[in-house]
Formats: structure tokens, C-alpha cells, sequence
């Protein structure tokens, strides 16, 4: 996918994909860009957005310490919509701390 970051319209998301595609992560990148754009809903959007993040959380440690705050505002706004994700985003940590 050849998005630009601008093509979202969510400064901090914008952020996110501009720092994932420099260090590399371009298909990161590109399915963020596509969940935005194919999302019918904000729900759909927000939770497909949770999903990736969630899914992809290894990458944020590579990100510019800026984007770091960028990336926690958009989980921010996931965890707004859907409040019960945010103890599962705990639970997975926890368990990713003790590997």
C-alpha cells in the first residue's frame, strides 16, 4: 500500500505510521492506514486499530520516544471506546514481562 500518513487525518495516528514506516515496519504501517480507511464505523475502526496495536506492541520500543506518547494516545482512545480491552492489555503485558 502506498499511503501517506496525511491520508488518515489523526495527528498522533499520523505520527505512528510516518515512524513505523522509518524504522522499517511498512506493513505495520499499511494495515494501520488500511484499518482506517475500510473501517465502516468508528467501532470497527477503533477496534481493528486495538487489534494491531496490541498485536504489533514490540514495534513501539523502536519508535522515537515522541511517537511512544503518540501510539499510548491512540490505545488511549481505543481504551475510551472499548474499556474492558485495556485490563486485557495489562494481562498480555504482564505475561510478555515474565517470558
Amino acid at each position: 500500500m502506498s499511503a501517506t500518513p496525511s491520508e488518515v487525518s489523526w495527528p498522533a495516528l499520523d505520527a505512528v505510521i510516518a515512524d513505523a514506516r522509518r524504522v522499517g515496519a511498512g506493513t505495520v504501517a499499511d494495515a494501520l492506514v488500511q484499518a482506517v480507511t475500510t473501517g465502516s464505523t468508528s467501532g470497527e475502526i477503533l477496534d481493528n486499530l486495538g487489534h494491531l496495536l496490541r498485536t504489533h506492541r514490540a514495534l513501539r520500543a523502536q519508535l522515537l520516544p515522541a511517537t511512544q506518547v503518540q501510539w499510548d494516545a491512540v490505545l488511549a482512545d481505543v481504551h475510551r471506546a472499548y474499556p474492558g480491552s485495556q485490563v486485557w492489555d495489562w494481562l498480555a503485558a504482564l505475561v510478555a514481562k515474565f517470558r
